[in-house]
């Protein structure tokens, strides 16, 4: 987004007194940044490049032209700019500056369709691809650079630039067209452009890709630095909710008490319960996939001499709790009943608003530079199905945060209310392949246990690993007693 204070700086900069080198340093490269371009973009500027021109085809007063920059979009040049010192009695688009800045940008090593001229009062855009190439298509004082900003990026803005150059093309092609007698020549321009269209596609989608794949790294390595940060803590209000589990966030789990000083770990294993312990209360609302979490946790630690006893009784414990429904602890019971049916109201919820999320998705994709929604894609999700299943995850949580008091008469008659609502909410037809794979609508949660199957599950694969023996053996050995 363009910094406006930044853009009336420029406006207001006088390149009276100033020489070459700081219009360059002071003006082009601050406005290259807020057309898009440089630092922290994918479109890197080319500075000062020389090109040898080759007489007397290309001579205009000199056998050398030195231009000021080269921006380009993901690598390839689409426009030059040149910033002039005004002078007495000279103009900028004189034909000397004119042609001095066509013999650049018309050699086949450089090959770009607009040339950009300023000389700290004008700014002018001209397009090389039509007769009158030497009239500016766009002429705008620099003080009103505010006013028409806008304008300027959308036509050099590194966002938009590529596809004013793909509508400028198509509106010479259409004249070339117009003029022709020969109906062949139509058809080899249909078969000529498919073509190229077809060689760009693979290319295009590629780069989409890296640009969504670069944001979800960068994103990746922002969430664990904030989950390294915040220990337990932060991975707790990361899984506590009704998200599906996976291996990688016991070993998660694991590595973070691990990284505690050994009299501190127990108290970091404990960061389980009072993270997803609301402020204020005394039970923690955790959800029975973090319990999972919290249950392989203890066990892969049992071998730790300072927490190994107290992580040994909290999984021992939990491995009951969760193959018998929390017998002993009706509050525990209560709460689980409930988020089993607030899983499969999640999505039930989120496809009854699927078209009011289809519109969001399109609005968003409509309000932003292409790449710009693509790093989003990355970072987040920003398509109608990402917001789907975010609507689906979220509102469970969202939910069971409205529960007071969290007690068991309480639970109960949340859990009826949300009983009666699946009855009368439909299931939209044909949104099967958008439900958690495997399990449309989450009916599994209804009529089994899932937090006995996922436990077991996980019992399993730890007495699988080998790679921690009291793990292995604890594991086996649960495994056994309850889930066999």
């Amino acid at each position: 987004m363009a910094n406006q204070t930044e853009i009336q700086l420029l406006a207001d900069y006088s390149f009276d007194g100033k020489n070459e080198a700081e219009i360059r340093g002071d003006w082009i490269e601050p406005l290259l940044r807020q057309l898009g371009y440089g630092l922290g973009t994918r479109h890197d500027v080319l500075r000062e490049r020389s090109l040898a021109l080759n007489p007397p085809a290309r001579m205009v007063g000199s056998s050398r032209i030195e231009i000021d920059f080269v921006p380009t979009v993901f690598g390839h040049r689409m426009w030059i700019i040149e910033a002039k010192r005004p002078q007495t009695g000279d103009s900028l688009f004189s034909d000397q500056h004119l042609g001095q800045a066509w013999s650049y940008a018309t050699d086949p090593r450089v090959a770009v369709p607009l040339i950009v001229l300023c000389d700290g009062t004008r700014i002018g855009i001209f397009d090389l691809a039509i007769p009158e190439w030497n009239v500016p298509v766009f002429d705008r004082p620099k003080a009103e650079l505010p006013h028409h900003f806008d304008e300027l990026f959308g036509w050099l803005g590194a966002p938009r630039v590529a596809e004013r150059i793909r509508q400028l093309q198509m509106i010479h092609l259409r004249t070339a067209l117009m003029a022709q007698v020969d109906l062949s020549a139509l058809d080899r321009t249909i078969q000529e452009v498919t073509t190229m269209a077809n060689e760009a596609r693979p290319v295009v989608l590629k780069r989409r890709e890296e640009i969504r794949e670069q944001a979800r790294e960068e994103s990746q390595t922002r969430g664990q630095a904030a989950v390294d940060a915040a220990g337990i803590w932060g991975l707790t209000g990361h899984l506590n909710g009704p998200l599906f589990t996976t291996m990688a966030d016991i070993d998660r789990a694991v590595e973070l008490v691990e990284r505690q000083a050994p009299q501190n770990r127990v108290r970091e294993f404990d960061q389980f319960e009072r993270a997803s312990t609301p402020r204020g209360q005394d039970h923690p609302r955790m959800w029975f996939w973090l319990r999972v979490v919290r249950m392989g946790c203890a066990i892969e630690l049992v071998d730790d001499e300072s927490c190994g006893e107290h992580c040994r009784a909290a999984a021992m414990q939990a491995a009951i709790d969760h193959a018998n429904t929390f017998t002993e602890d009706p509050l525990s019971a209560a709460a689980y009943r409930l988020q089993r049916m607030l899983g499969p109201l999640g999505w039930r919820l989120s496809a009854n608003m699927m078209p009011g999320i289809e519109a969001s998705a399109k609005t968003l994709l409509e309000s932003l530079e292409v790449e710009e929604w693509l790093r989003l894609d990355g970072q987040f999700g920003a398509t109608a199905k990402d917001q789907y299943v975010r609507a689906a995850l979220l509102s469970p949580r969202a939910i069971q945060a409205r529960v007071e008091p969290w007690d068991v008469e309480t639970l109960t008659a949340f859990a009826y209310s949300v009983e009666k609502l699946l009855d009368l909410l439909p299931k939209p037809a044909d949104m099967e392949h958008l439900q958690p794979a495997g399990d449309p609508w989450q009916e599994s949660w209804l009529t089994g246990d899932p937090l006995r199957d996922v436990t077991a599950a996980t019992l399993h694969a730890l007495g699988a690993r080998e790679n921690r023996p009291a793990t292995v053996a604890l594991a086996r050995e649960l495994h056994a007693e309850y889930y066999s």
